[in-house]
């Protein structure tokens, strides 16, 4: 017999066998056993009758319990029989190897045991789906055939800032309301459904909330082992910060190529401001030194002076080249850039309080560059002071949270101005090339204070506080430090 048949013939044929034997021997031999020691003695006739009543009797219970017995058997046998059809399909289809252990040995509980152990113990130890989705950065949203959801996972959560218990169970009209603002999202999900087509759209969907929010939404359908539909599975990844960067990446695109036209043109205009200049400087030599026109002249050459300053300024940011080759103590250059601010801090009352290190790195550094750096810094600490305020300079060696290479030497130049404020609004903008808050300002000086800094492989951090003022804090390798730039984000520990 084969085994698939073993456990079959047991419960269908020995089951009710069984229960035939112990019924008949639980009910005839305590009646044969009357029966023949009633024969030792005359018996009446109701007796007889009565034996005969308790034999009928007894083959009817026979009969019950057999048929009870089949039905028993059939009940157990189907379910087991379904299962391992259905273990048979998860189960990897068995090798020549395997033969043995599905035809040669054991009943179907046998065969059970073995598919269970082939399916799912190698199983154990990984990630369920519903954990893989829960763990997933892009939010899930499953719904059944009828559109009512089935699972969604944390993202989905704060994606569309609510509860996640609060919606399973109920319809995707629920998660997604306002039909007018959502129209897009509930026509996929229909022709989803509908047609059984993966979909995938950028979207604005409309939060519970009232919020709305651009997502890329990917719609599959689900489908079962005969091709009907299960549902929908939802794929949602906000691209509200990729659509944001874009926007920026456009910008700056823009902002290049205005600033190339405006750097040909800054160049263009340098010979005429040249001749200009020049030409006025002929006119006030010629002109008597007590003429009224004189100081008309002298407005004249003072303007060029600006326009030509303006232009040097354009230019440099246009392009930034910088000589690294030459050594520099940091506390030199911040020393040669004080010297051009010193009057403007006495006119202001300013208190200059200098704090260098001795045992500060010394520095690979285009000195003419670095020192304009320091000079346009310094220049609007002492401007954004408040009358006699304190400005401390301080420079130290300093370790940076980023790196994981402890030998890197990383200089730290600190510029703070007490009593100053810059608000956040401001503070974002404030190396935009063109952006000023004074009357007279071009609004590049920091804007190539930041190239010149990064030129150098540094970076200028920011920060400000209406109780303590505001920290310029420069970050510049070290001569010995590696090549790779010093990130904007870096902690100084």
């Amino acid at each position: 017999m084969k085994s698939g048949q073993k456990y079959r013939f047991r419960l269908r044929i020995g089951l009710p066998l069984v229960v035939i034997c112990f019924t008949l021997a639980a009910g005839l031999f305590p009646l044969g056993m009357l029966d023949y020691n009633l024969t030792r003695v005359d018996r009446p006739i109701e007796l007889r009758s009565v034996i005969l009543n308790l034999r009928v009797a007894v083959l009817a219970i026979t009969f019950v319990a057999t048929t009870l017995a089949v039905l028993i058997s059939l009940h157990i046998l189907r379910p087991v029989e379904r299962i391992i059809k259905e273990m048979e399909d998860l189960a990897e289809k068995p090798g020549p190897e395997d033969n043995d252990d599905y035809g040669g040995k054991g009943d179907e509980i046998d065969r059970l045991s073995r598919l269970y152990n082939q399916t799912f113990v190698p199983m154990k130890g990984y990630l369920t789906t519903a954990d893989l989705f829960l763990q997933m950065s892009e939010g899930i949203v499953s719904l059944n055939a009828d559109g009512k959801i089935a699972f969604l996972n944390a993202p989905v959560e704060r994606l569309l800032g609510i509860e996640r218990h609060a919606y399973m169970g109920s319809h995707y009209q629920s998660l997604f309301p306002n039909s007018n603002r959502n129209f897009e999202i509930h026509e996929l999900i229909d022709d989803v459904l509908r047609h059984r087509t993966l979909r995938t759209r950028d979207i604005l969907v409309c939060t519970p909330s009232g919020r709305n929010v651009y997502v890329r939404a990917t719609l599959s359908p689900a489908t079962g082992r005969k091709r009907e539909s299960l549902g929908v599975v939802m794929l949602f990844q906000d691209i509200e910060e990729l659509s944001r960067l874009r926007d920026q990446l456009r910008r700056m695109d823009v902002l290049a190529s205005i600033g190339s036209t405006i750097a040909g043109m800054a160049h263009e205009v340098k010979t005429p401001l040249g001749y200009i200049r020049g030409l006025a400087e002929l006119i006030k030599e010629d002109l008597p030194k007590d003429a009224p026109q004189q100081k008309y002249v002298a407005t004249i050459v003072e303007s060029i002076d600006r326009l030509n300053l303006m232009v040097e300024d354009i230019l440099s940011l246009a392009s930034v080249k910088v000589d690294l080759s030459a050594t520099h103590d940091a506390a030199d250059l911040v020393r040669e850039s004080i010297v051009y601010v010193r009057e403007m801090a006495r006119e202001k009352e300013l208190n200059l309080v200098e704090d260098y290190s001795q045992t500060h790195p010394a520095i690979r550094a285009d000195r003419q560059k670095l020192v304009e750096s320091f000079i346009n810094i310094l220049r609007n600490a002492c401007e954004a002071a408040p009358r006699a305020a304190a400005l401390n300079i301080r420079i130290k060696a300093v370790t940076l949270g980023h790196s994981s290479d402890t030998e890197q030497e990383t200089l730290m130049i600190e510029f703070h101005n007490e009593g100053s404020y810059i608000p956040p609004e401001t503070k974002e903008k404030l190396f935009t090339p063109f952006f000023t808050t004074k009357k007279r300002g071009t609004g590049l000086g920091l804007a190539i204070s930041k190239q010149i800094i990064e030129a150098h492989g540094g970076a200028v951090q920011v920060e400000s506080d209406p109780a303590s003022g505001t920290l310029f804090r420069v970050l510049l390798p070290g001569k010995s430090a590696s090549t790779s730039p010093i990130p904007a984000e870096s902690i100084v520990r």
